[in-house]
């Protein structure tokens, strides 16, 4: 639906228009015009939620080891090597 016609679903109910009447003169549902004319004009954006616990904390430190042991295999196998 274009935003002018659900502005004027709003501007018509402020002024006290009853759903019937806004619906006829706009060409639309009176369940569309319920759903406009309650809608807020800025909705809250969602709130996203944190996390409980990061999926992959229980393995870092395993993780972390298998790192630094590749990386020392790999300094044996090609001593000049840089990172």
């Amino acid at each position: 639906m274009p935003k002018s016609t659900q502005e004027c679903i709003r501007e018509m109910a402020i002024r006290g228009c009853s759903q019937r009447k806004i619906a006829s003169a706009l060409g639309v549902s009176r369940n569309t015009v319920a759903k406009y004319a309650s809608a807020s004009l800025s909705p809250e954006p969602p709130v996203k939620r944190a996390r409980e616990s990061p999926t992959m904390e229980p393995y870092a430190d395993l993780v972390r080891g298998w790192l630094a042991s590749d990386l020392a295999a790999l300094c044996l196998v090609k001593p000049d090597f840089r990172f």
